[in-house]
C-alpha cells in the first residue's frame, strides 16, 4: 500500500519512506509505527493497541512507545511534519491529517478559486495544518477576502500556534476596515488582544482593546460588544481587580444571552462563574461553570472557545481543590478534544497535570507538565512560572526534592510564588521560619495569582 502526505511518500511493500523522492533512513520500529498511524489517520489509536502492534507477545512499558513516537516525529521533522503526530494523554496518538487518503498534498501550482475552495474545505474538515499552509501560499499570490483572512487566522490558532496568528489577524483588521465592516474589524482586534494577553503582553492587549472599542463605536454589534467586555474582564482579573472583572463578565454574559452564539454564551458564563468563585461565591460560581460546560458540550463551538471554557473550569477546580469535579470535566474535555480535533494548549496540559497528580498518578502527571512547558514558553509565557511551580509540586510528591527546589526557584525567577509547595519543602527540610515567611509573603500579595 502506498501513502502520500506533505512531501513524503510511504511505500509499505518496499518498507520505504521518501521525502521529495529521496529515501529516508529510519529504524524498523519507527517505520512500523508510522504505517500503523497513517493507516488509522483521523483516529486516536490507544497506546495498548500500538504496543501490541509494535511488540506482539512482548511486555513493554509506555516509555518504549514514547521513545519510538519521539523518533518518528524526528523523522517527520525533515519534511516539516513534526507536529503531525498528536498526543492524547491517557488515550494514545493520532496522525493529524484527517482526509481518508491522507488527502492533502501541497500542489506544485495554485489555481486561484479552486485552491481557495480547497483551503475552506480543509478548514471545515479541521485539517488545521494543511488549511493554514494553503491559505499562506494563496496569500502570497492573490488578495484574500477579509472573511478568508479571518478563517486563515482561526485555523492557525486552532493548530496550536496562536502567536503565528498575530500578523494574520492584524491583516484581517485592515481588510475589514477597508471593506467598511468595522464590527468584524473590532472582533479581530479583540482576538489579537486575547492572544497578546496570553503571551503576557497586557499593555499591547489594552491597545488592541482600545482599537476595538473605537471601531465598534462606528458600527455597534452586540456579539462583538460582549466579546470585548469579556476580554476586558480578563485584563481586570489579571490586574488584581476581581470585583470589576465580575461586573464586566456579567455585562458580557447579559448581552450574549440575546445573541445567536452558544459559544459566546458559554464563554462569558464560564468567566462569570470563575470570578464569583474567586470572590468566595463557591456554589454560585460552580453552578454557572457547570452550566457553561454543558452549553459548550451540546453546541458546535470552535476549538478555541471550547478550550477556553474547559481550561478555565479546570483552573477553578484546582484552585479550590475540587478534584472530583476536576476529574469529571477533565475526562469530558479530553473526549471533546478528540471529537473536535482540538489541540490542547499549554495551560490545559498544566491544569490536567495537577488533576492527574491529585490522583497520585505521578508519572503521567510528569508527562503532562513536561508536554505543557514548551507550549507555555512559546505561546503563553505569562504562565510559564506557574508551570514550573506545578512541576516542582510533582517532583516533591515523587520525592525528588532537588528537582523540586530547582523548579520552585525557576518559578520565583519568572515572577511567580511557588506556594504552598515551596513552604512545604522548606518545612520538610527543617526551615520552619522560612516556610512561615514564604506563606506570609504569599498571603499579603495582591496580584492576580495571589488572589486565587
Amino acid at each position: 500500500m502506498h501513502h502520500s502526505f506533505g512531501q513524503f511518500e510511504l511505500d509499505e511493500a518496499a518498507r520505504k519512506l521518501s521525502l521529495t523522492g529521496v529515501g529516508q533512513k529510519i529504524q524498523p520500529l519507527v517505520f512500523d509505527l508510522l504505517v500503523y498511524l497513517v493507516r488509522n489517520a483521523g483516529r486516536v489509536v490507544p497506546k495498548d493497541e500500538l504496543m501490541d502492534a509494535l511488540w506482539p507477545g512482548v511486555i513493554v512499558t509506555e516509555a518504549s512507545l514514547q521513545r519510538v513516537v519521539s523518533l518518528t516525529r524526528k523523522a517527520l521533522a525533515a519534511g516539516g511534519l513534526q507536529d503531525a503526530i498528536h498526543s492524547y494523554v491517557r488515550h494514545g496518538y493520532r496522525f493529524a491529517i484527517d482526509e481518508p487518503g491522507l488527502g492533502y498534498v501541497q500542489p506544485a501550482s495554485f489555481q486561484g478559486a479552486d485552491d481557495l475552495a480547497e483551503a475552506r474545505r480543509l478548514a471545515a474538515a479541521r485539517d488545521w495544518s494543511a488549511a493554514a499552509k494553503l491559505f499562506a501560499n494563496l496569500a502570497e499570490i492573490e488578495a484574500l477576502s477579509s472573511a478568508d483572512i479571518d478563517l486563515w487566522a482561526l485555523v492557525v490558532e486552532c493548530g496550536g500556534r496562536p502567536t503565528e496568528a498575530i500578523p494574520v489577524l492584524a491583516r484581517a483588521v485592515a481588510a475589514h476596515i477597508e471593506a467598511g465592516d468595522f464590527a468584524r474589524a473590532a472582533r479581530s482586534a479583540v482576538t489579537l488582544a486575547k492572544i497578546q494577553a496570553e503571551r503576557g503582553s497586557d499593555a499591547v492587549a489594552e491597545g488592541w482593546l482600545e482599537r476595538a472599542a473605537s471601531l465598534l463605536s462606528q458600527s455597534p454589534d452586540d456579539s462583538t460588544q460582549s466579546y470585548l467586555l469579556w476580554m476586558r474582564s480578563r485584563l481586570a482579573s489579571s490586574g488584581g481587580r476581581p470585583e470589576e472583572a465580575l461586573q464586566l463578565a456579567s455585562a458580557a454574559h447579559a448581552i450574549a444571552e440575546n445573541c445567536e452564539d452558544p459559544g459566546l454564551r458559554a464563554l462569558t458564563l464560564t468567566y462569570k462563574g470563575f470570578f464569583n468563585l474567586a470572590l468566595g461565591k463557591i456554589d454560585e460560581g460552580s453552578e454557572q461553570q457547570n452550566h457553561a460546560a454543558a452549553i459548550a458540550l451540546s453546541s458546535q463551538v470552535d476549538p478555541i472557545t471550547g478550550s477556553l471554557v474547559y481550561c478555565n473550569i479546570l483552573w477553578s477546580c484546582r484552585t479550590f481543590a475540587d478534584w472530583p469535579r476536576a476529574r469529571q470535566w477533565s475526562e469530558g474535555f479530553e473526549s471533546w478534544c478528540t471529537a473536535s480535533f482540538a489541540q490542547t494548549s499549554g495551560a490545559c496540559d498544566l491544569h490536567r497535570a495537577e488533576v492527574v497528580a491529585a490522583q497520585q498518578i505521578l508519572p503521567e502527571a510528569l508527562t503532562c507538565i513536561n508536554e505543557a512547558l514548551p507550549k507555555l514558553s512559546a505561546e503563553e509565557s505569562w504562565s510559564l512560572g506557574e508551570g514550573f511551580r506545578v512541576r516542582g509540586d510533582i517532583f516533591a510528591m515523587i520525592g525528588d526534592l532537588a528537582a523540586a527546589r530547582a523548579d520552585y526557584d525557576q518559578a520565583y525567577a519568572l515572577g511567580w510564588d511557588a506556594e504552598p509547595g515551596n513552604a512545604l519543602l522548606l518545612f520538610e527540610t527543617g526551615d520552619l521560619d522560612g516556610a512561615l515567611a514564604a506563606l506570609d509573603r504569599a498571603l499579603q500579595g495582591m496580584s492576580w495569582f495571589h488572589l486565587q
